[in-house]
């Protein structure tokens, strides 16, 4: 999967439905919010993100916007 796919990629993806999907989704944002971490959340997917591959071809990212 990549960033900025839709539900409908996500569910064809995942063999399941894009209601799923939908209801996956909802609830995690749920959690996330009532955690207190949405915000935090939030930041890291509008922050530039790095990638590179370190040992064994594993690929790591990091995010370039506010550290928490």
């Amino acid at each position: 999967m990549r960033a900025g796919m839709t539900q409908v990629e996500v569910a064809h993806c995942l063999g399941v439905t894009q209601q799923t999907v939908a209801q996956i989704e909802k609830r995690a944002l749920r959690k996330l919010k009532n955690s207190g971490k949405l915000d935090k959340f939030l930041s890291m997917l509008e922050a530039p993100i790095e990638e590179y591959y370190g040992e064994g071809n594993r690929i790591i990212t990091r995010y370039s916007g506010n550290s928490y």
